[in-house]
């Protein structure tokens, strides 16, 4: 697994607590960012919705800092 960046550790301060859409998050290129969290473990994702409208929302991984 890599490590993280800066950048990812700076983000993983800002989540908030529960499930959250990446959009609605307060840094750079948010989506990017989750998406890297996601596949580093620090991040559980789900995605909700019926096509043609679906989204995705993710939550911070207790204990995984």
């Amino acid at each position: 697994m890599t490590a993280l960046t800066a950048a990812d550790v700076e983000a993983l301060k800002q989540l908030p607590s529960g499930w959250f859409r990446a959009e609605h998050l307060p840094f750079n290129r948010p989506i990017f960012r989750c998406e890297r969290l996601e596949q580093r473990g620090k991040l559980q994702r789900r995605v909700l919705g019926t096509y043609p409208n679906i989204w995705s929302e993710y939550k911070r991984i207790e204990g995984e800092d």
